[in-house]
This record gives C-alpha cells, structure tokens and sequence, in this order.
C-alpha cells in the first residue's frame, strides 16, 4: 500500500506511520501471524529495545529529552498490544534496504508513489491485501531480477544482446 498526505514529514515519522498501518491491516484482517520486515533501523530498535524504558519513564528519553514522535509511537505500540490480545503473534525483522529483498523493492516503489501523490496535493491511501504465498519467501530460486517490475528483457532473437535488459515504468 502507499499512502500520501499534506503533513510535513520525515523518513522516520513515514516508516513509523508505515508500521502501524501495516499492523492495522493485520488486525482488521484477522491475520494470526504477523511478521512485518523492514529497512528502518529506527522502527524495529524503536519497538524492542528503546519502548519499554520509554513507557517506564513517562515518554522521556535517557538524556530527559521527550520522545519525539510520541503520539505515532504510541499508536505503533497500541495496535501491536491490540493484535497480540487477538490472539496474533507478532515479530519484526529488518532486511537490508535497497538490495533484491522484492517485498522491499516494492515498498520503496509504493514509498515514491505516495510521496509523488503528497507533493502534487493529493491525500490518499491505497491498501491492497493478498495472501502471502511465494512472493514474501526470504530466498527464491529465480533470479531476483527476473521478479522486478521495472527491467523488461528482450526476447527478439535477431536484436538480443545476452544479460542486456532494459529499465522501464509501465
């Protein structure tokens, strides 16, 4: 999904905004395990390590500065509470950013389409569900470049150069 708004932002306020939508999908979704991957460092240490001495010191930092960000920390770790009293597990794994990770390549996509849609002035949000079948896999046996959107090969014998592809936007 992507979403896009007239808030200023930041790239960490936007994958905690990402997190907890994600979570809000899961839970309307009845979903019963839940792993969300990310590349933001900030969300998951956010998350494991760093909220629970926040919670404990009333939502200040070790240094007594305030949390930043507290009210979207907030509605992360409530909808998190909210799902696992579901009955849902819950984990988060972080994956390198910007390497053959596909759920991640796509993310990044989703990520320019709702920053596009927010500097043009349109506030939307766009979330399509699917069932995680072989997609999602940690290693596929395919080349990953096989599975991206954006290369297109070319399959005409008299002009194919071998390992040529070409980058599109379709």
């Amino acid at each position: 999904g992507f979403g896009a708004s007239q808030m200023i932002s930041t790239n960490n306020v936007a994958e905690l905004l990402a997190a907890s939508n994600a979570i809000a999908t899961a839970i309307d979704s009845n979903a019963k395990k839940v792993l969300i991957k990310t590349d933001s460092e900030y969300v998951i240490k956010g998350i494991k390590d760093w909220s629970p001495s926040w919670i404990r010191n009333r939502w200040y930092k070790q240094d007594g500065s305030p949390v930043p960000h507290q009210d979207k920390w907030k509605k992360v770790l409530s909808n998190i509470n909210t799902l696992t009293d579901k009955g849902a597990s819950f984990d988060i794994k972080w994956v390198k950013g910007h390497t053959d990770v596909h759920g991640n390549i796509i993310a990044d996509k989703l990520a320019v389409i709702g920053c596009m849609n927010s500097k043009m002035g349109h506030e939307k949000v766009q979330i399509t569900t699917s069932q995680p079948e072989g997609y999602w896999k940690d290693k596929n046996e395919k080349n990953p470049l096989l599975h991206h959107r954006t290369l297109f090969f070319n399959t005409l014998r008299h002009s194919h150069v071998p390992g040529e592809y070409f980058l599109g936007n379709h």
